[in-house]
């Protein structure tokens, strides 16, 4: 809820999340690209468009779909 509420206050047309855990789930449905680790359970990472070593690769990915 809190993601949906920040990007209707700030008008943002997308927002990224990233997660690696279970308790992570919800946040990484409704943001618009999900991240998660490769050390992550296979469970979350059947769940999110980019399994990432790390935070840079992540921006990185991010950069490029501009």
């Amino acid at each position: 809820t809190g993601i949906i509420i920040i990007k209707d206050y700030y008008h943002l047309e997308k927002v990224a999340g990233i997660g690696d855990s279970y308790n992570d789930l919800p946040m990484l449905k409704v943001v618009d690209t999900a991240f998660t680790f490769k050390t992550s359970p296979q469970e979350i990472q059947k769940q999110v468009h980019y399994c990432v070593n790390d935070i840079a690769e992540a921006i990185a990915l991010l950069e490029v779909e501009k």
